[in-house]
């Protein structure tokens, strides 16, 4: 997954990645949450980063506020990016899930490239290839 803001962070615009399949889960069914990202891209707090939506709060975990470990694929260009999730509620239906990135090039590279999304250990890489996680 490729997401790039070519422009200073002010402006009004961003890309990103909806999570249908968490749409009105229960918040206990997430339990693991991460992305592998290609070294040299742009990884702060902030961008690039899930927003969990649990009843109209929400929740975010920026790229550099991950627990990062050289990606067992290829340690040398990418590196692995997990999540505590503790500061999710322990109750509550997942209203929306997204991957946001909308930091410029003022702020850094304003491009990085993404792979192995985790939910729940289910590694999402190329399109058309992943099937969503068995979720209870």
């Amino acid at each position: 997954l490729f997401l790039q803001k070519d422009t200073d962070t002010a402006t009004n615009a961003l890309a990103g990645a909806q999570i249908k399949w968490l749409k009105n889960k229960l918040v206990t069914d997430l339990t693991e949450l991460g992305f592998d990202y290609m070294n040299g891209g742009h990884c702060t707090a902030n961008a690039p980063r899930f927003v969990i939506t649990v009843d109209a709060v929400e929740f975010t975990f920026g790229c550099s506020s991950g627990t990062a470990s050289p990606a067992p694929d290829d340690p040398v260009n990418w590196t692995r990016v997990r999540f505590d999730l503790t500061s999710l509620p322990t109750t509550g239906t997942i209203e929306d899930a997204r991957i946001i990135f909308d930091e410029g090039t003022d702020a850094g590279t304003g491009q990085i490239y993404l792979d192995n999304i985790d939910i729940n250990g289910a590694l999402i890489g190329k399109p058309g290839k992943a099937k969503p996680p068995q979720l209870p």
